[in-house]
């Protein structure tokens, strides 16, 4: 069954279609728009950007991946006169589409860039004992590991905003149960004890207090989705990347790393049957920026040719110092696992959700999300 308005369908287990065939996806995308729409922000990008500039030697921070996001936002710095810190974290999966559009970034704008190099080692045995655990969320090891790096930089050089390219326009829709959250270190740790070998120093987690409480309430850090403040258009943001830093456009979504393209773009599909792609299109129909029945027929074949596909798994498979069958027998869909069977923040976050609301009486959070 699928929606009469977007493209998603009962791939997503807790979809509900009303009698008029309209899906709860889009009720909730255009409920959440009317928010971002009557946000004082919205439509006031310059005067946004200029709130932000201060006396610092860096105005903000901003993760830089190389891909259309971040990479439109450390644009949107320059623009309008602000001094971002950036910082990347190399895990081992650029591509080398990604490194050079990074260069020609720094090149053009002059900004400060941090780069993190994760030893390989320790990427390499975490994400093998992720492909062990046949979880949903195998970019949870990258994912993680930018985030707790990038926090990391904050607290060195004290800056309070961190600029997030996440965009409502383009990713509006989504389906949480498909996979837990990447910032979740337990889970991550008890992975590896049951399925890891090796050493993973080098690699570093995130705790609950630091994400939940030290960030926000102890350091009064505010992370920022400006993207949401107008209504971003990814084309449109690639024509001015393309200008401005000739910037080189990927062959599909998130091709700046090789294991996210191989994670959405076989892994999920063949093994979980979730095609992100669904919430991908999905969002840019309901954010007016396609057309559904050209995105149908898009869905109708798989987001790789085969030899596109073939190239990409045997170049994971090398880089994990493993067989081409070995990688395969990880997709198998026969052999599914959930991430609460390993140690989770759930219990913990309940608690926080519970105290929050009496927190935030005492404590003014500045936040533009």
């Amino acid at each position: 069954m699928i929606c009469n308005v977007c493209v998603m369908d009962d791939s997503d287990p807790g979809i509900i279609i009303d009698e008029y065939g309209v899906c709860n996806h889009c009720k909730k995308f255009k409920k959440d728009e009317e928010g971002y729409k009557n946000s004082k922000h919205f439509n006031k990008e310059k005067e946004f950007f200029e709130s932000l500039k201060s006396n610092n030697k860096y105005d903000c921070i901003v993760g830089l991946s190389g891909g259309v996001d971040s990479s439109y936002l450390v644009y949107l710095c320059k623009l309008y006169n602000l001094n971002p810190l950036l910082v990347h974290v190399d895990t081992g999966w650029n591509s080398k589409t990604a490194v050079s559009n990074i260069k020609k970034i720094i090149e053009n704008t002059n900004f400060d860039l941090i780069t993190h190099v994760v030893p390989w080692s320790s990427v390499k045995n975490m994400h093998l004992a992720m492909l062990k655990s046949n979880l949903a969320n195998q970019d949870s090891i990258q994912d993680h590991i930018f985030f707790s790096l990038l926090y990391k930089c904050i607290h060195k050089y004290k800056i309070k905003y961190i600029l997030n390219g996440s965009n409502f326009t383009t990713e509006g829709v989504s389906v949480p149960s498909w996979q837990h959250s990447s910032m979740d270190a337990l889970i991550l740790k008890d992975v590896f004890k049951r399925h890891g070998n090796g050493s993973i120093k080098g690699y570093k987690f995130m705790s609950f207090f630091e994400y939940y409480i030290k960030i926000p309430f102890i350091n009064r850090t505010t992370v920022i989705c400006p993207l949401n403040f107008s209504f971003y258009n990814k084309n449109d943001a690639i024509s001015i990347l393309k200008d401005e830093f000739d910037y080189e456009e990927y062959e599909y979504k998130h091709g700046e790393s090789l294991f996210t393209s191989y994670f959405q773009n076989i892994y999920l599909i063949n093994k979980y049957g979730f095609d992100k792609r669904k919430l991908h299109y999905s969002s840019l129909i309901l954010s007016n920026q396609g057309n559904r029945e050209t995105f149908i027929e898009k869905l109708k074949n798989q987001p790789l040719d085969e030899k596109l596909e073939y190239s990409l798994r045997n170049y994971v498979a090398k880089k994990l110092e493993i067989s081409y069958a070995e990688l395969i027998s990880y997709e198998d869909p026969t052999k599914l696992n959930h991430y609460s069977n390993y140690n989770n923040w759930d219990n913990l976050r309940k608690i926080l959700v519970y105290f929050s609301k009496l927190i935030t009486r005492f404590i003014n959070l500045k936040t533009y999300h």
